[in-house]
């Protein structure tokens, strides 16, 4: 240590307090409560201890503050709150209890958010406090001034609430959870109910039990062209011939001649046994010959004959209907014409059929194939048209397609035929016959169905062709023929041949087969 003034005292490093304050030291108000142990402990400047939350500690206000505050009181005046700011490092700075301020008087206030750290509770890190000199001005908790002793009860409700706020009642979830399913389910339930989901299921019942027949009473039952075994079973179902679906479903897998059961009427008993309504199904004895057929090859002259031969319907109704094309749904390409709009295949009478709904699904069928083969409405003529003389020409389906190549290569040729088909169906057509060999008179017959002295088609179809014709048209083989002659009319017998003098050898073919067989070419 160094030597000091004169008179051999040292001299202190720092004035004294008596420097400072001169003969007037503060000394402790009256009545103020003695400092505890635990305060003199944690008067030196020592970090504060760790916490969980290591949320920073405020300082106590200086002894400078203090007698400031102390003087301005003794001048008469109030002392404002001091403001102390918040500490930048987390190491709390805990003063001494100050000597000269009387605090006993003070209540402590709860703060927003404190923490304790030591001994007392801490101040929010980013809010700033302030000592209220006077307690009944500074009750406020809202955060603008910070009590000096806050309370530590609050705390841990507080941190409870917040706990159960982030977490949430498990039980709530799973409640609402229920109820979710409970609504999305009622509602397919209904939806299903009114859609028909669950009536397969009903007319499942009793694990497809089957009634022991033989049944009794009478029920009438039609089967429509193109039904199969699970829908003919389910019309069965309804109308209580069998106990359930399944039960004729087996019956009907197992029986090998079900698959030739005919469209139309039939006459079971009621409550039989699946088996014994396969075999009545079966037999013809039950069935009421109750359809319409359209023939490959026939004209509508023909099908209109086979409406009125069945005796379903009155002449005056069936001639109105084929006299009105225009109302049955006929294409405008079709020129109100309904020849080869009449698709072929067997059409079920019902109780509610007219001759004009029957006519209108034939007509339907028609352009259903046309448009399911994708053939573009300006192209339904020309390959009806084509169809129709593939169909009258021949009678084996293989042969379609070769004589479908004849037709356009005559079309097209220009050298040899000149685009002249000369085909004798459509001859015969011209003149209003169905088949036979033309005589000189019909290839001589000028009408514009006669290809032997028109160039090209004809001006529409000549008969209602089948869709193995259609098919031919679409897709014809690859060939270079031009003519072709049947030789043999039993077996069907056909040649081809791009040559003339080969054509010449093949008719000659055919009159022979004429003449061994006679009448059969007339």
């Amino acid at each position: 240590m160094s030597d000091g003034a004169p008179g051999g005292r040292n001299e202190r490093p720092f004035p004294s307090r008596r420097d400072i304050h001169g003969s007037r030291i503060p000394q402790k108000p009256q009545g103020a409560p003695e400092p505890t142990e635990k305060m003199r402990e944690t008067s030196v400047r020592t970090p504060a201890p760790a916490t969980k939350e290591a949320t920073p500690q405020l300082p106590f206000p200086s002894r400078r503050d203090l007698r400031l505050a102390e003087e301005k009181r003794a001048a008469g005046s109030q002392a404002p709150a001091v403001r102390v700011p918040t500490p930048k490092s987390t190491d709390a700075r805990i003063a001494e209890t100050p000597k000269n301020s009387d605090l006993s008087s003070q209540q402590p206030v709860p703060s927003r958010k404190s923490s304790t750290i030591g001994e007392f509770p801490g101040f929010s890190p980013v809010s700033t406090g302030a000592i209220p000199v006077d307690s009944s001005e500074n009750n406020d908790t809202s955060g603008e001034a910070f009590p000096l002793f806050p309370s530590r009860s609050a705390e841990p409700r507080r941190s409870k609430d917040r706990k159960g706020r982030k977490q949430g009642n498990p039980w709530i979830f799973a409640l609402l959870f229920l109820v979710i399913i409970a609504i999305i389910g009622g509602a397919l339930w209904m939806v299903g109910n009114q859609l028909g989901w669950f009536s397969a299921g009903q007319s499942q019942s009793e694990e497809g039990a089957d009634y022991p027949g033989p049944g009794s009473g009478e029920a009438t039952i039609t089967i429509e062209s193109g039904d199969y075994g699970t829908l003919i079973g389910q019309k069965l179902y309804e109308a209580d011939v069998v106990k359930s679906i399944e039960a004729f479903t087996r019956a009907f897998d197992a029986n090998p001649a079900a698959a030739s059961i005919r469209p139309g009427t039939y006459t079971l008993k009621l409550q039989m046994s699946a088996a014994q309504a396969v075999e009545a199904l079966l037999d013809d004895a039950n069935r009421t010959d109750n359809a319409v057929m359209v023939i490959p090859g026939e004209t509508y002259n023909q099908v209109r004959d086979s409406m009125l031969a069945m005796d379903k319907f009155s002449a005056e109704d069936v001639k109105k209907a084929f006299d009105d094309p225009a109302a049955l749904g006929l294409p405008d390409v079709a020129n109100n014409n309904l020849e080869g709009w009449l698709f072929p295949g067997a059409y079920e009478i019902t109780p509610e059929s007219t001759p004009q709904s029957i006519l209108t699904e034939m007509v339907s069928a028609t352009v259903d194939f046309l448009e399911e083969q994708e053939v573009p409405e300006s192209d339904w003529m020309r390959v009806l048209t084509e169809a129709s003389i593939v169909e009258r020409e021949v009678v084996y389906t293989d042969e379609m397609p070769k004589v479908a190549r004849v037709i356009e290569n005559r079309i097209a040729d220009t050298t040899e035929v000149h685009g002249v088909l000369g085909m004798d169906s459509t001859v015969l057509y011209g003149v209003g016959k169905v088949g036979g060999i033309p005589t000189q008179a019909d290839i001589e017959d000028d009408n514009p169905y006669n290809t032997r002295l028109n160039k090209g088609l004809p001006p529409g179809p000549i008969a209602n062709p089948s869709q193995d014709a259609i098919l031919a048209v679409l897709n014809p083989a690859e060939g270079d023929w031009l003519y072709f002659v049947t030789v043999n009319l039993d077996t069907g017998e056909t040649l081809f041949t791009n040559n003339f003098e080969e054509h010449t050898a093949n008719i000659k073919k055919f009159q022979q087969w004429c003449s061994d067989n006679p009448g059969r070419c007339n």
